[in-house]
């Protein structure tokens, strides 16, 4: 098992939560819990299972009773937890052009020498860290923590999931989220994390000013089943996490590492998607000049980019769906007819066994993405594999395949041979990037959730 593989099973609780926006990834993960996610006592798991059940049969009447069980006593922030008339109103956002205020229902405060003397006492128990002092300067604490205001929590009705688009209050013409809503407050006062619950359901949010907003839910009822969805939560969320750590494993440090390598690792996707787009525009072009200029007649040099473009994008785009399991792609007939990952997978198998010459006599796997792009588009009615219908315009038929049937019919296949030849030279890069790509390809593919 690869380094990374192992690394990815240590942390599969990533997988369990539903996440919007960029989230802690598997490296950061793996770099602040090497061993994985400590464990819960065994008297806290059963103060949770006690309190989730009461809780749910009282149909949310005690939800500020148990968020303030979890706050204090779980997550053992005690005295730091502050809530109801203890929050001042200086935690609050207008919001002018809907004649609303945003105001926190709780907080956490760190006064500075609380820190201090927090951050001592773990040095203490920890043995002599000046080696890990050096290592970890102070400049790396993160731009912006909040000040003393470290979080900023809002209640919400009981029932309410923290990414449920809902009117509150004439909010806007638009419906927005609770977690939208406290995005606005976290940012007008500069406090980069917030959470927003009913009791039930908890978000964690993840809004600093310039940056894209992130959100991480946790079913509480669920606590209970997986354990290990209570141990993120408390790992994340524990009071040693924002002001017991080192400064670069504090978690909105956390929060910023993930965000800006996931930049990077979108950038590079980006450059290897541009060399594939360029190998396979090339490719068309040396089979047209074969066809003495007939393949591509009347075909436009925009509509011969875009088409391939939105070739690539969408290879990218199944291998990341693929990969975080938002495709079925763990069903045999799935995995036999139509996965893009499986496919390169054959590919590579083939061209061992016989060569990649043989893969230019061959147009089956050429069929077999635009098979898997219309199932998507159009949805798949089957009795053994159902898929439904999520429409968008980059799963949409080609135009240029539609209007120009008859001309590569007439080129007798070659342009599909050319696409093979460039998916898989492009399809293995993407795919060696794909399983980390987050700010770009998770958006299109969270649609799939929805």
């Amino acid at each position: 098992m690869s380094a990374g593989s192992a690394a990815a099973r240590r942390h599969a609780w990533i997988d369990l939560l539903q996440t919007s926006g960029p989230f802690l990834t598997v490296p950061v993960a793996d770099r602040v819990w090497p061993a994985g996610l400590p464990a819960v006592p065994a008297a806290t798991r059963a103060t949770v299972r006690a309190a989730m059940g009461e809780l749910i049969a009282s149909r949310g009447a005690r939800a500020q009773s148990v968020t303030d069980l979890v706050l204090r006593e779980v997550l053992g922030w005690q005295d730091l937890a502050l809530s109801g008339a203890d929050v001042p109103a200086v935690l609050s956002a207008p919001v002018p052009e809907h004649g609303l205020t945003v105001s926190a229902d709780f907080a956490l405060h760190v006064a500075e020498t609380q820190a201090d003397d927090e951050v001592e006492i773990n040095d203490l128990g920890e043995g002599d860290d000046s080696d890990r002092d050096e290592a970890v300067p102070p400049a790396t604490r993160p731009a912006t923590t909040g000040g003393p205001w470290r979080l900023l929590g809002l209640r919400c009705p009981w029932g309410t999931h923290p990414l449920t688009r809902t009117v509150t209050h004439g909010w806007a013409v638009s419906a927005v989220s609770a977690v939208d809503r406290l995005a606005v407050l976290l940012r007008a006062r500069d406090v980069p994390l917030g959470l927003v619950t009913d009791g039930r359901w908890w978000a964690l949010v993840w809004a600093p000013r310039g940056r894209t907003t992130g959100a991480a839910v946790w079913d509480g009822s669920l606590w209970s089943e997986e354990p290990e969805s209570l141990q993120a939560f408390v790992a994340l969320l524990e009071r040693r996490r924002f002001l017991g750590v080192d400064d670069a494993d504090l978690l909105p440090a956390l929060f910023d590492e993930a965000s800006r390598a996931q930049e990077e690792v979108t950038t590079e996707l980006g450059r290897q998607v541009r060399a594939a787009v360029e190998m396979l525009v090339t490719r068309l072009d040396e089979l047209d000049r074969d066809a003495d200029g007939t393949l591509l007649d009347g075909v436009s040099d925009d509509d011969v980019y875009a088409g391939v473009v939105t070739v690539m994008m969408r290879v990218v785009f199944l291998l990341f769906a693929e990969e975080r399991r938002l495709l079925p792609s763990d069903d045999a007939r799935y995995d036999a007819s139509y996965s893009v990952g499986r496919l390169l997978d054959q590919l590579r198998e083939r061209a061992s066994l016989a060569g990649e010459q043989t893969l230019e006599h061959r147009t089956g796997a050429w069929h077999r993405v635009l098979a898997l792009t219309r199932a998507l588009h159009a949805g798949v009615a089957h009795e053994d594999l159902r898929l439904p219908a999520y429409g968008g315009g980059l799963f949409d038929p080609l135009p240029v395949a539609r209007s120009r049937r008859r001309r590569a019919a007439a080129a007798g296949g070659r342009p599909h041979r050319a696409a093979n030849a460039a998916r898989r030279a492009g399809g293995r890069a993407a795919r060696r990037a794909a399983p980390a790509v987050l700010p770009g390809a998770r958006r299109g593919a969270d649609r799939l959730c929805l």
